[in-house]
């Protein structure tokens, strides 16, 4: 059976982050080319030049992104794998991607990131 051979290599960080860079230089990426107004009916397959933002944020609410539990961060803050944090019913709620989080609430805690324990709900990293 014939070995594969895989093109793989490790660079430290800095090192790589220098030929990503060069790479994207010698494409011409950092190019200052000409820009333009062109009517959004007539921009498609074109690039903004500047970063767009919208008037209204859609939805005008904070909603999940994914399954989990609502909680405030504050509490999670010195979660850690030998350190877990406990919370306690009036502490959480569970909520589902696309609910809207609770004001009283600022992040949402992933399901996968969640035991169940006799102490309470256990979280073992900051959010």
């Amino acid at each position: 059976m014939k070995r594969r051979k895989i093109y793989l290599k490790r660079y430290e960080v800095e090192n790589a982050r220098k030929i990503i860079f060069k790479t994207l230089e010698d494409l011409g990426f950092f190019k200052n080319f000409p820009s333009e107004v062109v009517d959004t009916r007539k921009s498609l397959w074109r690039t903004t030049k500047n970063p767009v933002y919208a008037i209204k944020s859609v939805p005008e609410i904070n909603i999940s992104a994914m399954d989990g539990i609502a909680t405030c961060s504050l509490l999670t803050k010195n979660a850690s794998e030998v350190n877990p944090v406990y919370l306690q019913k009036e502490d959480f709620i569970y909520i589902n991607t696309g609910n809207p989080v609770p004001d009283r609430f600022d992040c949402v805690v992933k399901i996968e990131d969640v035991w169940e324990s006799e102490k309470g709900l256990e979280i073992r990293k900051p959010v």
